[in-house]
Protein backbone atom coordinates (compact mmCIF):
# COMPACT_ATOMS: atom_id res chain seq x y z
CA UNK A 1 0.00 0.00 0.00
CA UNK A 2 2.34 2.22 0.75
CA UNK A 3 4.47 1.55 -2.05
CA UNK A 4 1.70 2.59 -4.33
CA UNK A 5 2.93 5.99 -4.78
CA UNK A 6 5.89 8.71 -3.98
CA UNK A 7 3.95 10.50 -1.96
CA UNK A 8 2.63 7.20 -0.05
CA UNK A 9 5.92 6.24 0.38
CA UNK A 10 7.10 9.22 2.24
CA UNK A 11 3.80 9.02 4.61
CA UNK A 12 5.57 5.02 5.21
CA UNK A 13 8.41 6.61 5.95
CA UNK A 14 7.15 9.55 8.78
CA UNK A 15 4.65 6.99 10.42
CA UNK A 16 7.96 4.21 10.86
CA UNK A 17 10.04 7.58 12.21
CA UNK A 18 7.65 8.91 14.40
CA UNK A 19 6.84 5.41 16.00
CA UNK A 20 10.46 4.79 16.55
CA UNK A 21 11.45 8.09 17.53
CA UNK A 22 8.59 8.07 20.14
CA UNK A 23 8.51 4.49 21.35
CA UNK A 24 12.90 4.12 21.44
CA UNK A 25 14.24 7.62 22.19
CA UNK A 26 11.38 9.62 24.22
CA UNK A 27 10.35 6.83 25.66
CA UNK A 28 6.72 7.20 25.69
CA UNK A 29 3.57 5.19 26.91
CA UNK A 30 2.53 3.33 24.06
CA UNK A 31 -0.85 4.77 24.21
CA UNK A 32 0.84 7.80 23.43
CA UNK A 33 2.56 6.86 20.50
CA UNK A 34 -0.02 4.75 18.50
CA UNK A 35 -1.85 6.95 16.17
CA UNK A 36 -5.41 5.18 16.64
CA UNK A 37 -6.55 8.65 18.33
CA UNK A 38 -5.12 10.66 15.79
CA UNK A 39 -6.94 8.89 13.24
CA UNK A 40 -10.40 8.58 15.20
CA UNK A 41 -12.16 10.58 12.21
CA UNK A 42 -11.19 9.12 9.27
CA UNK A 43 -12.72 5.70 8.06
CA UNK A 44 -11.60 2.34 9.97
CA UNK A 45 -10.32 1.22 7.08
CA UNK A 46 -7.50 3.95 6.80
CA UNK A 47 -7.28 3.97 11.00
CA UNK A 48 -5.96 0.30 10.64
CA UNK A 49 -3.44 0.27 7.61
CA UNK A 50 -1.79 3.40 9.63
CA UNK A 51 -1.80 1.39 12.76
CA UNK A 52 -0.43 -1.78 11.23
CA UNK A 53 2.32 0.52 9.56
CA UNK A 54 3.54 0.96 12.80
CA UNK A 55 3.47 -2.55 13.75
CA UNK A 56 5.40 -3.20 10.94
CA UNK A 57 7.88 -0.65 11.90
CA UNK A 58 8.70 -2.48 14.90
CA UNK A 59 9.48 -5.49 13.32
CA UNK A 60 12.95 -6.66 14.44
CA UNK A 61 12.78 -4.90 17.12
CA UNK A 62 10.29 -6.94 19.74
CA UNK A 63 12.92 -8.46 22.13
CA UNK A 64 12.71 -4.57 23.63
CA UNK A 65 10.99 -4.61 26.65
CA UNK A 66 9.29 -0.74 24.95
CA UNK A 67 8.66 -2.11 21.50
CA UNK A 68 7.38 -5.33 22.73
CA UNK A 69 4.58 -3.13 24.96
CA UNK A 70 4.60 -1.40 21.70
CA UNK A 71 3.58 -4.17 19.92
CA UNK A 72 0.37 -5.04 22.33
CA UNK A 73 -0.69 -1.58 22.30
CA UNK A 74 -1.56 -1.35 18.44
CA UNK A 75 -2.65 -4.98 18.18
CA UNK A 76 -5.07 -4.13 20.67
CA UNK A 77 -5.67 -0.95 18.68
CA UNK A 78 -5.90 -2.53 15.16
CA UNK A 79 -8.23 -5.27 16.85
CA UNK A 80 -10.45 -2.71 18.12
CA UNK A 81 -10.69 -0.68 14.56
CA UNK A 82 -11.20 -4.19 12.57
CA UNK A 83 -14.39 -5.03 13.80
CA UNK A 84 -15.11 -8.73 13.12
CA UNK A 85 -18.51 -7.75 11.25
CA UNK A 86 -17.24 -5.19 8.60
CA UNK A 87 -13.16 -6.52 8.27
CA UNK A 88 -12.92 -10.04 9.00
CA UNK A 89 -9.82 -10.76 6.75
CA UNK A 90 -7.84 -7.60 8.50
CA UNK A 91 -9.22 -8.75 11.90
CA UNK A 92 -8.27 -12.15 11.16
CA UNK A 93 -4.71 -11.23 10.15
CA UNK A 94 -4.23 -8.85 13.11
CA UNK A 95 -4.87 -12.10 15.44
CA UNK A 96 -2.43 -14.10 13.71
CA UNK A 97 0.13 -11.37 13.74
CA UNK A 98 -0.65 -11.70 17.97
CA UNK A 99 -0.09 -15.17 17.86
CA UNK A 100 3.48 -14.40 16.50
CA UNK A 101 4.34 -11.77 19.16
CA UNK A 102 3.23 -14.38 21.64
CA UNK A 103 5.35 -16.53 19.89
CA UNK A 104 8.64 -14.51 19.90
CA UNK A 105 8.25 -13.04 23.48
CA UNK A 106 6.18 -15.10 25.43
CA UNK A 107 4.19 -11.91 25.96
CA UNK A 108 1.43 -12.16 28.60
CA UNK A 109 -1.02 -9.19 27.76
CA UNK A 110 -2.43 -10.87 24.93
CA UNK A 111 -5.31 -13.26 24.90
CA UNK A 112 -4.50 -16.78 24.94
CA UNK A 113 -2.88 -18.85 21.66
CA UNK A 114 -6.03 -21.01 21.70
CA UNK A 115 -8.57 -18.67 22.04
CA UNK A 116 -6.51 -15.68 18.86
CA UNK A 117 -6.07 -19.03 16.91
CA UNK A 118 -9.96 -20.05 17.34
CA UNK A 119 -10.91 -16.48 16.74
CA UNK A 120 -9.59 -16.45 13.84
CA UNK A 121 -10.46 -19.35 12.07
CA UNK A 122 -14.11 -18.43 12.87
CA UNK A 123 -13.70 -15.47 10.99
CA UNK A 124 -11.50 -17.12 7.92
CA UNK A 125 -14.11 -19.98 8.09
CA UNK A 126 -17.44 -17.36 7.83
CA UNK A 127 -15.34 -14.96 5.51
CA UNK A 128 -14.45 -17.89 2.87
CA UNK A 129 -17.40 -19.36 0.66
CA UNK A 130 -17.58 -23.30 0.63
CA UNK A 131 -16.54 -24.72 -2.83
CA UNK A 132 -14.00 -22.15 -3.32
Amino acid sequence: MFNASASLKQLGTIIDRLTHIGCCELLLEPGRVSLKATMETRPPAIAGIIIERQLNSLNGMVQKEGVRRLGVQLLLDAKSVYREDTMPIRRARVLVRSLDLVYHTQEVEIDGPEEVANEAERLLTNTVSPGL
